[in-house]
């Protein structure tokens, strides 16, 4: 079950302040960040350690996630998706890119609260995952609006359930 407090309280707000300048391709570069860098430096203090980010001097300054277990191993560090402790406290499982399930999607498309960002052309583009929104430029209001609605979604299938 994905982190609905989380999300609606935390990450949706942040995306929405207009404080935080987006970026594509990355975590996060200079003082810019993509939605998924967003969540991964709000996610951090919640994991008592278990991850560290930090922002790497030189050319492109990319913001990196590491899993505190793996601090010397560059190989379980990210700057392009979240790292499995991050993705499992946001969405229950790990979940680098952020994929919507099918399920979710087909829900999208034809359920009338989704209208606006929803359209088929829109996933098309955006091939159903957090990450490709972010990098084909999908807005950080237009991805709040799906975070909501991707809350919507599975709460309405627990009460189903």
């Amino acid at each position: 079950m994905i982190n609905a407090d989380f999300i609606l309280n935390e990450w949706v707000p942040a995306l929405e302040s207009g404080k935080i300048d987006q970026c594509t391709g990355h975590l996060g570069r200079g003082a810019t960040r993509c939605c998924l860098g967003v969540a991964a430096e709000l996610a951090a203090p919640h994991l008592d350690g278990a991850v560290t980010i930090n922002q790497e001097a030189g050319i492109g300054s990319l913001l990196v996630v590491t899993e505190a277990i793996y601090e010397d191993d560059r190989e379980n560090s990210s700057n392009t998706g979240l790292t499995p402790s991050i993705s499992e406290f946001i969405f229950g499982q790990a979940n680098p890119d952020g994929s919507m399930s099918w399920q979710f999607i087909d829900w999208l498309k034809t359920n009338g609260n989704g209208h606006l960002v929803c359209s088929q052309k829109y996933f098309d583009d955006s091939l159903g995952d957090l990450a490709t929104m972010n990098d084909n430029e999908k807005s950080f209001e237009e991805i709040a609006q799906v975070l909501r609605l991707w809350v919507q979604f599975e709460q309405e299938q627990a009460v189903v359930q």
